[in-house]
């Protein structure tokens, strides 16, 4: 194949428009989710559980909003907190006990992550 310099405006008056949504079913549950979401500035462990179960997927994704955090340092922090075997996904969530699991979704979703995980699990005797 042959290169070729192509200018500015060659390049611009080649592109064409893509037409494309970046909705997809999990985008439309977080955002179902955020809509009925009550508006406050602490959520209890009930509330993150309840959120958790309804939609794991969905849910998940909210706390890592809440966090501002990208999926893969939302992983890797939620991984250094969770420790040990098991993941970080449904399957332990379902299977773990969901008192102690909850907590600590429950710090996620109130922003702790920020805080050295080891005081953290210290403090809640994690």
């Amino acid at each position: 194949m042959e290169r070729r310099k192509q200018s500015l405006d060659e390049i611009l008056s080649n592109l064409t428009l893509i037409e494309s949504s970046w909705r997809d079913e999990v985008a439309d549950a977080v955002i179902d989710l955020l809509q009925r979401l009550p508006k406050r500035s602490d959520y209890s462990a009930h509330q993150v559980l309840d959120m958790l179960e309804k939609d794991f997927t969905a849910g998940m994704t909210t706390a890592r909003l809440f966090l501002d955090l990208s999926k893969d340092e939302f992983e890797r922090k939620l991984r250094a907190t969770l420790e040990g075997e098991g993941g970080i996904g449904v399957t332990r969530f379902l299977r773990q006990n969901l008192g102690r699991i909850t907590r600590l979704y429950t710090m996620a979703m109130k922003g702790h992550f920020h805080r050295d995980l080891k005081v953290l699990k210290a403090e809640h005797g994690l």
